[in-house]
Order: C-alpha cells, then structure tokens, then sequence
C-alpha cells in the first residue's frame, strides 16, 4: 500500500513553562538544584542555569545539544563540577562559577546504559566535593552497571581512585572529610511510588579512618539524599507516604521531620554554602537549616529556546497507530500526536487535528465510514474526539474524565465506542451523543485485547484470575454476567470473534511438551502458546470436521439466488448465540505449529 509522505507543520515544545519564560515569566521544570549559598545552579532544558539565591533572571551556563546536570559547587563556592555529554559519554567537567569552558576530568568507556531515562540511573553522575575541595565525588556504573560504585576524581586531573565500598548512590562527605554518609542503592529514577522492598534504601555512615560502616536509618520507606551540615544530617524520606526532608541528630541520633508536603514529593535535593535546595512540583526552594523554613524561589529565563521553535517535520516513518475503513480508500494515521487522513495512492494528506498541544493517538475510522474517532489530551486529561470526514469538523465525545485511556475499539454497528483505562475500568460510549457506562471494573489490573462480537451484542476480553493466570471471559455489550471461556490453568488471550460469529479465536498456553535438561534431571515447557478456538453455540460443530465441498457451494449458490443473485449487497450482521453451559469444554485447537503467537 503507497500512501503520500505526511509532513506535519507543529510545534515540538519543550513545555509550556519554556513559552511563558520567553515571555518573562516564572519558569517551571526546573531540575537538580545545587547551591554555594549565594548562587543557585539548575537544569532546564538540558542545559545549567545559575541564578541568585535570592531568586531573579537566571543566567545560561552551558549550550551544547547534550544533557547538563547534577551540578555540584565547590567548597569556596568557585568552581561547579557536572556531568555532561560534550564528548559523546557522559563524563564529569568542571567550570568557573558563573560560566566558562568546560574541563573533563574523567574519561570511561562506553556504558550501554548510560541515559538519563534508565531506571537504575545515568552514568558518572557528579555527587558532590571533598571539603578540602581537592576531589570530585561522583558515582560510575563501570563497575557494577546495575548499582553502581563511588569514585574521587581529582579535582586538578589525573586518575580517579574507587573508594571501598561495595556500592553506593547518593552521598555526602561530613565536614571535617573522614566520614561519608551515603545509599547503597540508586533507585531515584525509578517511577515506583511507595515503595517497601528490597531496593527501600538507608542512610549509612562510612568512617574512613575506622573502616567502620553504620546504618544511621532502618525504615521500610526510603530514606536517601543524604546531606550532612555540621551536626546534623537531612535526607529525604517517604515514611509519610510523601517525599518529604527530615534531620537526623549526629549527637542524640534523634530523627526529626522537617517540611511536610502532602502534594509532590522532594525531589533531588542538595546542600552547599550553609543551604539546601530541593525540587518540589516543578519549582525549586531553599531551606535554611537555622530556622528550617523553606523559601520558594521565584526564577525568569530568557533564551531562544531552540528546541521549542515550530517547524516543519517529516512524520512518515515515526507513525504508531494505521487504520483502514472499509472503503480501503484513505487510513487514519497517528504521528507525533496528531492524526491525519491519508489517501492509499495519490491525493491530499489532510492534517485533521493540528494540536501542538495535545498528544493526540489511536486514531480509528468506524465500520460505517461516517467518523474517525481518537484520544487527545488537550484538557488537561484523555478525551475521546469524533472527526467527521464529510463536513471536516470534530467534536469532543466524552467530557470530564478523571484518568488516563488505554485504546479505543469500535462496535461493527458504529453505535458505540469502548475503552479501558488506568482505573482498570471498562466503559462503553455510545456515538453520536457521548453516554458513557462503566460495564466492569477489575482490581487487578487492566482489560485487555478486547473484541467485539459482528453483531456488536457481546464482548470478549482477557482478564487475570487469582493465580495470574490470564482468563477469556465473554459478557454481553450491555453489561450483566461475565462468562469465563477458559480455565485459569492456563494462561489465554488476544480473543477475537470470528466473522460469521460462531467462534471465539483465541491465544493459549496449554501444550505441555516437556524437554529433559542435560544437566539435572527436571523437566522444562517451552513453545507452549497455540491457537484454539470455542464453539459458543452448543450445536455448533468444529470446523475442523471433514466437509462435502460440493453440498457447501450448492447452499452458497442457493443463499445468492434467494437475495436476488445480487451478491453485492450487503449482509446483515449475524446473530450471535453463546451458550454458556459447556462452553469451556467446546474448545478445539487450529493446527498450527506453536510459537510466540499473539493478537
């Protein structure tokens, strides 16, 4: 199928705090604060920006079209040591305070891990100073690329020395340069949220003149971010279920709570100069540990912002979602959050959302040809908007939806639309006025793979049993009881109705074909997924039975004489009968080899 190049006219913002600091305004989104006491350097946009404690218009370090971050200041406040990816690796550089060429000072090889976006955290990622200001703390994931180890560079060059500990993550040395309070683990850039397990972290103090390791904290919460200021070392903590800051006494080991949001948590904070500042909801604030009051500060960028320039782009190859109507004649495709309307062969590409704004997906024509129906986000949460080709105009579907939509998926009747989403709801909107029934919701998890019968009377999806096992379940579209299709012993999905409607195709993993291991004497099941079908009518037989061909075009050839031998015309939709006595005994394998076999 040839289809024209899509070329897509839209802004790749940044986000909207990058519009409104142009403008002067407070700028938001501001990540991985570090302070001297009388400046405060950040990220935004990739780059390091320094602006006065005090708050103010906020001056640009760096420009390189890599990543800057986790900015570190020296012990007198001169010098600001980073990581950044000048040369290709991220790597740690020093600068002066308040700008200026960059200075490497590690040189490590390539870490196929090393992105900001890995959950276990980049590499050489700059941790702080000695306090005699000779060395340059940073952790490398060399050494253990899963955790990670810590290591002084020094600060004037040469080559860096692994400190003797088994792992670490965030750290901070104790004034005086003999102790380290620091993590074992590096999970920060993990999504999880109130997480209790293995990987829940706690402060410890490494006495490097004893060789003496001492846990200071033993929560189940994580407890990270140490940041020891004379007796007294802060951390964060979600033992509250929020990230917030609290204190822990060198003196009396008496641990104190000191902010206590209830929003957002602390996000990546740091000491330096007397101060610690820390992210909260976008915005950065400063905590004077005298009083242990928190300031916001109020910061103003001013940039080109190249990156949040509109311009044209060309989307052909970074599509996600086709649909074809029945016509065949144009599809709906989704690319870079907008939804076009293609021809199949030569025609006019049609741009049908063009909303830099809103990340607009699974766009998907109806049966009927009447509608293009997508998700977009423009609101603030996931609609559903309706686009009719005939008049070219959209109308949004649902109103005041309150979480994320997973996928839309058409009726054959085009009456009606259906959706799950993050509350693991399954919902069913009717088209064209937008009524909205929620037919199911499942605690465990999500719907998924459903399929909607030709006569658009029932539902099939893939839902989990206790012992996590995937089940089928069929259930008529307007709600009432579900019907299990298979067992929980073995795991089955993707369902589909066939499309004269007497079986239920489906996924299954229930071959049991044991190979012996060479080593011990156990069995293994590999290869197991096939794929089945149930017969949903009772006195439906098996396809699989042998036929008399001749009788079967004999009925086919009766059937077209009966329309008027016009075999055009279009076909009701057949009526779909499940009987759910048996059902689960009416299954039969399609002879096909095994394999990894889905949708």
């Amino acid at each position: 199928m040839k289809t024209g190049t899509i070329i897509l006219a839209a802004a790749a913002l940044l986000s909207s705090a990058a519009l409104s600091a142009q403008s002067g305004d407070e700028a938001r989104l501001l990540r991985f604060p570090a302070t001297n006491g009388r400046e405060v350097v950040f990220s935004y946009a990739g780059d390091l920006w320094e602006v006065p404690i005090s708050g103010g218009k906020a001056t640009r370090l760096t420009s390189d079209p890599g990543f800057e971050a986790f900015a570190r200041f020296s012990p007198e406040g001169r010098t600001i040591a980073f990581s950044a990816e000048y040369d290709g690796n991220r790597e740690v550089y020093t600068m002066p305070d308040g700008g200026g060429i960059p200075v490497r000072l590690t040189y490590t090889a390539t870490n196929a891990r090393d992105n900001m976006g890995d959950r276990m955290g980049p590499n050489n990622i700059v941790m702080g100073w000695t306090p005699d200001g000779k060395n340059i703390t940073f952790r490398n994931r060399i050494g253990d690329g899963f955790l990670g180890n810590l290591w002084n560079a020094p600060a004037g060059g040469g080559m860096p020395q692994e400190l003797p500990l088994p792992t670490g993550g965030f750290c901070c040395w104790s004034p005086d340069g003999n102790s380290l309070a620091y993590n074992r683990v590096m999970r920060e850039f993990r999504t999880w949220k109130y997480y209790r397990g293995g990987q829940a972290d706690d402060i410890r103090i490494y006495d490097t003149k004893a060789g003496k390791i001492t846990k200071i904290t033993d929560d189940r919460a994580q407890d990270i971010f140490p940041m020891w200021i004379g007796d007294e070392i802060y951390f964060a903590s979600d033992r509250d279920m929020t990230m917030n800051l609290f204190v822990y006494d060198t003196r009396t080991g008496a641990t104190t709570k000191v902010t206590d949001y209830t929003d957002y948590d602390v996000k990546f904070p740091s000491c330096g100069g007397g101060k610690i500042v820390y992210e909260h909801a976008g915005w950065i604030y400063v905590l004077d540990p005298a009083t242990k009051k928190s300031t916001k500060l109020d910061v103003t960028l001013s940039s080109d912002f190249v990156q949040g320039r509109t311009e044209l782009r060309d989307v052909s190859s970074s599509w996600n979602s086709i649909s074809l109507p029945a016509s065949g004649k144009r599809i709906a495709v989704t690319a870079r959050g907008e939804v076009f309307d293609v021809p199949v062969g030569q025609g006019v590409t049609k741009n049908i959302t063009r909303t830099p704004g809103s990340n607009d997906r699974e766009a998907s024509w109806s049966p009927d040809g009447k509608w293009i129906a997508y998700i977009g986000d423009s609101t603030g949460e996931t609609e559903i908007y309706l686009y009719s080709p005939e008049d070219g105009k959209t109308r949004q579907l649902t109103s005041k939806n309150d979480t994320y939509i997973y996928s839309l998926q058409w009726a054959p009747d085009s009456k009606s639309l259906y959706y799950s989403d993050r509350e693991n709801r399954l919902v069913r909107v009717s088209v064209p006025d937008g009524a909205k029934k929620t037919l199911l919701q499942n605690p465990q998890s999500p719907f998924s793979s459903l399929s909607v019968s030709p006569d658009s009377k029932w539902l099939a999806y893939t839902k989990p049993a206790g012992n996590e096992m995937s089940v089928v379940y069929v259930m008529s579209a307007d709600g009432g009881k579900e019907i299990p299709v298979t067992e929980k012993w073995y795991s089955s999905g993707a369902p589909t109705f066939s499309a004269d409607g007497k079986y239920l195709i489906f996924t299954s993993a229930r071959d049991f074909n044991p190979i012996y291991s060479q080593v011990e004497w156990n069995y293994a099941y590999t290869n197991m997924n096939g794929i089945y079908m149930a017969l949903l009518a009772s006195d439906t037989p098996s396809p699989m039975l042998p036929s008399d061909v001749a009788l079967e075009d004999k009925k086919s050839a009766e059937g077209a004489a009966a329309r008027g031998g016009d075999k055009s015309a279009p076909e009701a939709a057949p009526a779909v009968r499940i009987d759910p006595e048996g059902l689960t005994d009416r299954i039969i394998r399609i002879p096909v080899s095994n394999g990894n076999t889905r949708s």
